[in-house]
This record gives C-alpha cells, sequence and structure tokens, in this order.
C-alpha cells in the first residue's frame, strides 16, 4: 500500500509513511487467534462432555454422528460453495469497474497529452494585458515545437485536483436573490482547447482567434447546461453573465466531461475565451503523436523562451493526473479484489476441502474397504494357505 500511493499525494495524508506492520498488531493478532480457538474448541468439548452414552448409541453407529451432525456437514458443503463464486464475480467486477473508470469515454482524451501548470507572479503580471501577453506568446512559442501537434492554455483542464465555479444570471428570465442563482464550471481557454482535449463541438462554433477583448463578448457552454440551465433549443444566440460582468453571447455546445469522478456528473459548464478573461493561474496542455513524456523538455525550453525566471510545476501527463485523481479507487480495487479473491480460495482450499475430508472419513465404511483392512485380510489368508501346506 505505501508502495502504491504516488509521492504527490503522500504528503498530503497525516501519518501514511509510518504505516507499517509493528510488535502490537502481531500481538493483537496472534491474541484473537487464541481466542477464537479457544472459543471454538470449548463449545465443542463441553457439548461432548455433557453427552449421554444413550445419546450415542441412538446415533450413526458406522459413522458415529447422527442425522443432525450429517444435515449440518452437508450444509457447510453447499454454502461453501455457494459463496465461492460469488465471491470470485465481487473480485472481478471491482477490478473491472475501476479499469473501466481509467479507460472508457469521460468527455475528453487524455492519451498522448502533457500538462503543467504555471502561476504568473502579480508582481510582473498586474494586469488582463500583461497576463493575454504571456498566453500569446507561450502559445506561439508552443505550436512553434515539431514534436508538439497542438497546445492550449486554460485555467483548468478535467482531473485536476482544483476546480473554479461561478454564479450566474440569464438574460430573459425573472431575477432571484444572488445567493440563489445558478452555479456552473467556469473554465476560460485558448481557441485550441477543445482540438487538444477532443471535446466535441455539438452546435455551434468553437473559439476563434477574432474574439478578442475589443469584439462583443461570447462564451461556450457545455450540454448539461444546455439541457438544465437554458431554454432547451433556444442554447445558442442566448445571453448570460456573471455576477455584474458583461452580457456573454452563447456561439456554441460542446460536450460533457468527468471532471471529478467523487462529484457529481455532468455539471454545467461554461467556457470563456482567455483573451477575452485572462487568468494569473493557467494549465498548459499539449498533445504529441507519441509518448507525452518525451515532449517534457521541449515545452520547458518553450516556456522559457517567453520569461526564463517563469517556474513550471506539476508536469505529468494527463493519463498520470488522471491515474493520481483515482488513486483511492484503484486502492480499492487492488484491496477488494484481492481481498475477495483470497477468501474464495480459502473457501475453496480449506473450509470445502476440509469439511468434505472430514465426511468421506466418517463414511468410509459405505464407501469401500481401506486398504490398511485389506493388506491385514490378505496376510491372513496367506498364512492360513503356508499352514495347510506344511499340514
Amino acid at each position: 500500500m505505501r508502495a502504491f500511493m504516488p509521492g504527490r499525494i503522500v504528503r498530503f495524508i497525516a501519518g501514511w509513511n509510518q504505516l507499517a506492520i509493528d510488535g502490537r498488531l502481531v500481538a493483537v493478532t496472534l491474541a484473537m487467534g487464541m481466542i477464537a480457538a479457544l472459543v471454538f474448541g470449548t463449545i465443542p468439548a463441553l457439548q461432548t462432555a455433557r453427552g449421554q452414552v444413550s445419546d450415542a448409541l441412538k446415533s450413526d453407529g458406522r459413522t458415529g454422528s447422527g442425522p443432525g451432525r450429517q444435515r449440518l456437514r452437508r450444509g457447510l458443503v453447499v454454502a461453501e460453495i455457494a459463496l465461492a463464486p460469488p465471491l470470485l464475480v465481487a473480485a472481478m467486477l471491482s477490478i473491472d469497474t475501476v479499469r473501466q473508470y481509467l479507460t472508457n469515454w469521460q468527455g475528453y482524451d487524455p492519451a498522448n497529452v502533457l500538462t503543467l501548470r504555471i502561476v504568473l507572479p502579480t508582481a510582473q503580471y498586474p494586469d488582463a494585458d500583461s497576463r493575454r501577453r504571456f498566453v500569446d506568446a507561450a502559445l506561439d512559442e508552443l505550436r512553434a515545437v515539431p514534436s508538439i501537434s497542438s497546445a492550449a492554455i486554460g485555467n483548468i483542464v478535467p482531473a485536476l485536483d482544483s476546480n473554479d465555479g461561478r454564479r450566474i444570471e440569464i438574460a430573459g428570465q425573472p431575477p432571484v436573490d444572488p445567493a440563489n442563482r445558478p452555479a456552473v464550471d467556469y473554465r476560460t481557454v485558448s481557441p485550441a482547447y477543445f482540438d487538444v482535449l477532443r471535446m466535441p463541438i455539438l452546435a455551434g462554433r468553437a473559439f476563434a482567434t477574432s474574439d478578442q477583448p475589443g469584439s462583443a463578448p461570447v462564451a461556450i457552454i457545455s450540454q448539461s447546461m444546455a439541457r438544465k440551465v437554458l431554454a432547451p433549443g433556444r442554447e445558442l444566440g442566448g445571453q448570460l453573465r456573471i455576477a455584474q460582468g458583461p452580457w456573454l453571447t452563447v456561439v456554441g455546445v460542446c460536450g460533457d466531461v468527468i471532471h471529478d469522478w467523487f462529484d457529481s456528473r455532468n455539471v454545467p459548464t461554461l467556457y470563456r475565451p482567455i483573451t477575452q478573461a485572462p487568468t494569473d493561474t493557467l494549465v498548459v496542455a499539449a498533445r504529441t503523436p507519441g509518448d507525452p513524456r518525451a515532449i517534457v523538455e521541449d515545452v520547458r525550453r518553450a516556456l522559457a523562451r517567453v520569461n526564463a525566471a517563469q517556474p513550471v510545476f506539476d508536469v505529468m501527463t494527463m493519463l498520470q493526473m488522471l491515474n493520481e485523481k483515482t488513486i483511492g479507487l484503484q486502492m480499492r480495487r487492488q484491496r477488494d479484489g484481492r481481498a475477495f479473491a483470497a477468501l474464495a480460495m480459502l473457501l475453496a482450499v480449506l473450509g470445502l476441502y476440509a469439511v468434505m475430508t472430514c465426511f468421506v472419513a466418517q463414511r468410509v465404511r459405505e464407501i469401500g474397504v481401506p486398504h490398511r483392512a485389506r493388506g491385514d485380510g490378505r496376510r491372513r489368508h496367506a498364512a492360513l494357505r503356508s499352514a495347510r501346506r506344511r499340514g
């Protein structure tokens, strides 16, 4: 368990590095085993001590056990056979479910994408214009790298360990209390964001380079936002705004993504062009035809040409990010899958075999003559023949 947990996550879990098997755990386990042995050994001993000779005479003389005990043993055999397959099925389902979580379609394609995070210092990038210039220059440098097929920058990408939300007001709807306005996830992204993550545009258009600060404010909404917040069939051209900001015109509808496996699915999401809503917290996503780990240094050099003093952090592939986001599910898969499989094997090897062995040994006279008895009989017949010849 300690080796399975990524180092980036361990630092947030108090006491994880101290997880170990110590003397106290071994002592408690041994004590519990001894108590269990005493309890389950004492009960049949007491029953035997209180038994009467007449009860034994009334029982089956061939097997030494009455019909009640035979039924109990048969019941144990049936129960163990019935429990083993469901445990194996549960183990397989536990493993397969998490595998599907990591590999099935989640609204975007995480393969072959490298991500890294940047926080622009306020002293060097104090306003929207300076932040916009950094994003434009960084994208130009990234697009010039031959090993990068496409690149984008936004404030959030799916499976990131943080989120951003806003409350919105929709034009044409009755005014509501500001605290009760519809809440949506908020994204500010560059035009190639949907292409890099391969998120489908279901209606309208994606952001374009013409969406600049001086042009009309626009937005793209997710399919769930179009269905839950806006009037169906009238999404395109609808208007909404964040707090007291400018009214935004909806120019496109994109597919839903699963941002967090532990949160609700299909959360309404609002996307804005980063040129019209720049931010100082950035996530760079670069898609490559090959292994994204091979372009780490190319991306670092490209960003260094924009600002050599600007640090980057959390450099990882998107699959690695998704893996760390679902680390709890994966550990549960490993634990439950192995536990169910081991328990099924224990039932089959120890429980079922032991009960069947005892059952057969007690009815050996009905099944056949023991080997030793056959050997003794042969020796007696041979001795009789030898005595007759000598006589």
